[in-house]
């Protein structure tokens, strides 16, 4: 009799489950729904819950959500643009060593490329691949310019100037939706195990409390009726 108690328990318990959704923008709604209705029910209690708090923390989790949303939409489009500049950069660089090895000779240019951010990337010479350390090498290659005397070349300070400030724009901007990012995610997933705790704890009080009428109180509440 045990065992016939703990299976049934079960499949209760992975029938409430069901119940609520697993996608968060799906989920974000039935809350909301869910936490509207419920003042209308103040019968309905969860023992570690209040209607109202639920509605605070449904509230919070739906924001969340459209945070998250927002904030990579437009990553991809920075991500690509970097990339775009990083191509034109490299390819452009050998113009640089070019005027290097015209003005000292080739024999003494990589003797200079260090002033202009170049360094040695295996048998190869070329700019930082981190981020970061290629914005700083970039403004030495900026400076060098003008110090050799290649500031009006065509490819010299006018056209180097506003892509690297382009790429030091968006790099910046990376890094900042990453970080919000981050955290909305972070937000999220807590809010979401917490909403889906109160959602599926109130699938069970109101099973329980209608027995025979349970189905049609869920879709009262919001819950969706393919799931039944």
């Amino acid at each position: 009799m045990v065992a016939i108690s703990q299976d049934i328990a079960g499949i209760k318990k992975v029938a409430s489950k069901a119940q609520v959704p697993q996608k968060d923008l799906d989920l974000a709604n039935l809350g909301m729904n869910v936490a509207t209705y419920w003042a209308t029910k103040p019968d309905i209690t969860v023992r570690y819950m209040t209607q109202a708090d639920f509605l605070t923390m449904a509230t919070a989790y739906k924001t969340a959500v459209g945070d998250r949303s927002k904030a990579g939409k437009t990553r991809p489009q920075i991500s690509r643009r970097l990339q775009e500049l990083d191509k034109e950069f490299n390819n452009t660089l050998t113009y640089i060593k070019d005027y290097i090895g015209e003005k000292y000779t080739k024999a003494n240019a990589q003797g200079y490329y260090a002033e202009f951010g170049i360094i040695r990337k295996g048998p190869a010479w070329g700019l930082p691949a981190d981020r970061d350390a290629r914005i700083e090498e970039l403004d030495h290659l900026l400076t060098a310019l003008t110090t050799h005397g290649f500031a009006t070349k065509t490819y010299g300070k006018a056209w180097w100037t506003p892509r690297i400030a382009e790429y030091t724009a968006l790099a910046k901007e990376a890094g900042e939706k990453d970080s919000t990012t981050s955290s909305a995610v972070s937000t999220k997933d807590v809010l979401k195990k917490q909403v889906r705790r109160v959602l599926t704890s109130l699938v069970n009080i109101l099973k329980g409390n209608f027995d025979e009428t349970w189905k049609s109180e869920l879709r009262a509440w919001g819950y969706q009726k393919e799931k039944f």
